[in-house]
């Protein structure tokens, strides 16, 4: 934790939702498709492709190839996550007056240095069930149809629309300022590029490559 950072994180709520968190010890995420702004978790990616369009006419096919892989159009699997908040501020007239204007509110002090442990429903009570051996040799392909590898060797198996992406547990602070936004993204993008140029560029005799793409 930075000095500048509060030890502890202000979650708003209602009396009903409070009474589960100190019964149950469980924090409810909410649907990043009902938020005020639907563009919530969509807006990184916006701003990331529209630096990307930006930058295609300096770039070289080979690579803008590469990038359409991790910079896709729009990212519609950030629609169906769900995203739990805080504020730093404890007593936020802002908060108070959305989440206090049916009924009593409350703001509960989260420690930000303890990890939270998502939680989610079994795949059995929420998803169909391939039988056994359906994504048996279902892997991705890289263009020129070899099956793609992880890293480690293991092929990448073709992503399944029904499986639950659990991942999370630590805050993450959300940026508002337009110029650190735009840093940010071009940070981003350059790390990007770098990886893709990396991955097509050939190899010395005797050498390994070993790459990773960040994405946030």
């Amino acid at each position: 934790m930075r000095k500048n950072e509060p030890a502890l994180v202000w979650h708003y709520t209602d009396g009903a939702a409070l009474m589960n968190i100190l019964a149950k010890n469980e924090l409810w995420a909410g649907s990043a498709a009902f938020m005020n702004d639907t563009n919530e978790l969509l807006s990184g990616s916006i701003q990331l492709r529209k630096h990307f369009e930006d930058q295609r006419a300096a770039l070289p096919a080979d690579v803008i190839e590469g990038l359409e892989r991790y910079i896709p159009e729009v990212r519609e699997r950030s629609r169906h996550s769900f995203v739990l908040s805080a504020s730093s501020d404890g007593d936020s007239l802002t908060m108070w007056r959305y989440y206090g204007r049916d009924q009593v509110r409350f703001a509960v002090g989260l420690d930000r240095n303890e990890p939270l442990v998502p939680l989610a429903r079994l795949k059995e009570d929420t998803h169909p069930n391939p039988p056994v051996g359906y994504w048996d040799d279902m892997y991705d392909k890289e263009a020129d149809g070899q099956i793609a590898t992880h890293p480690d060797g293991t092929p990448v198996v073709i992503f399944d629309p029904d499986s639950l992406m659990i991942e999370g547990g630590d805050w993450k602070p959300v940026v508002y300022d337009p110029a650190q936004q735009t840093k940010i993204i071009a940070e981003i993008f350059e790390n990007l590029r770098k990886g893709v140029e990396r991955r097509i560029s050939p190899l010395e005799p005797g050498r390994l490559r070993c790459g990773s793409f960040p994405t946030s």
